[in-house]
């Protein structure tokens, strides 16, 4: 009794933000929130006055609706209602701090929560692990659902890479908008930069792997030390894939796998949905840190040991531990 009359027509439209002339519209991949429908009895209601209203609508009303899920997933923590010291502002000045990358990886989990008609983040995630299953135990670990839809056809890891970068500048720029309640403009390519690199250090602490090298100096010979280098799946060999990955002494990564891990959950729950806490009890300090990989996976080293980077660092060194302390004993690849 409460349907629409008979021979009526039902329109909808995707309650999408309105873009404010980002460039991702043209690419049609903006963030889905719902759906608003009307009811008019004219089967192409271009002209029709309920139907100009169902577009102003879709507009305002998926404005609220990002800010709410945003919140509701991220958590005010990493998404606070000012942009000035949030998450929001770490990630365009420093993208591989604390609060950049806990941003990143939660987007990445939260990726088909906002872009539902292809769950890119999901699939690239799939596609470096080379398994769907392990792709699941990652979200799951984190405290996320994996979507339940999944592309049947795969695609290449940097293909994925670049449309999940976009994605997520795209999602950025809308959140910021309405944080900041003017249109944000940073220099051109400044964000899709920071995303980049933020993405390139989430991914590298999500799915990479533990290598070794020798130890620094001729005063460290007979040393090693340990890192979270990339797996042959995860692409991260080119001149401009910047990350942050710290390196670590082997010796004090072996002394903390032969203890209780559960001290690193807290670093694993900071990725979770809403607001968490990344406190460690770990003050294992790094040896170096290496801001990216050249041919066959060589690190680059960066000369960087100053200006705050330890401090700014903490929670992503204790993450990092946490992965390698949990890795099997043995020997590792260089």
């Amino acid at each position: 009794v409460d349907g629409p009359p008979q021979g009526a027509f039902i329109h909808h439209l995707a309650l999408a933000p309105s873009v404010q002339s980002f460039a991702s519209l043209a690419t049609g991949r903006v963030p889905v929130l719902g759906t608003i429908f009307t009811v008019t009895a004219d089967d192409a209601p271009r002209d029709v006055h309920e139907y100009s209203n169902l577009v102003d609508y879709a507009i305002f009303i998926a404005s609220e609706l990002l800010e709410v899920r945003a919140e509701q997933l991220l958590g005010r923590g990493h998404v606070s209602t000012a942009f000035e010291g949030s998450a929001l502002e770490s990630l365009l000045d420093a993208p591989t701090s604390d609060g950049a990358v806990q941003l990143l990886i939660k987007l990445l989990f939260a990726h088909h929560w906002f872009f539902s008609y292809d769950p890119a983040a999901h699939a690239l995630l799939s596609a470096i692990l080379c398994d769907t299953d392990a792709a699941a135990a990652l979200y799951h670990r984190h405290g996320w659902l994996p979507p339940r839809t999944q592309p049947t056809e795969p695609e290449p890891v940097d293909r994925l890479r670049r449309r999940v970068a976009a994605d997520l500048t795209t999602l950025i720029s809308h959140i910021c908008w309405y944080r900041l309640g003017r249109e944000f403009r940073p220099r051109p390519g400044a964000l899709s930069d920071a995303v980049s690199t933020a993405l390139n250090t989430a991914l590298l602490l999500l799915c990479g792997q533990a290598a070794s090298m020798p130890g620094f100096g001729a005063a460290r010979r007979g040393t090693h030390h340990v890192f979270l280098g990339p797996s042959p799946t995860l692409a991260l060999q080119g001149p401009h894939d910047a990350l942050l990955a710290p390196v670590f002494s082997a010796t004090g990564i072996q002394h903390l796998g032969r203890q209780s891990l559960e001290r690193f959950d807290a670093s694993f729950a900071v990725c979770g949905p809403g607001d968490t806490d990344g406190s460690t009890r770990t003050h294992l300090k790094p040896a170096h840190f290496v801001e990216g990989f050249g041919p066959g996976g060589v690190p680059r080293f960066s000369a960087r040991m100053q200006d705050g980077m330890r401090d700014r660092t903490r929670w992503l060194c204790s993450y990092a531990i946490g992965r390698l302390a949990a890795e099997p004993s043995g020997d590792r690849g260089q």
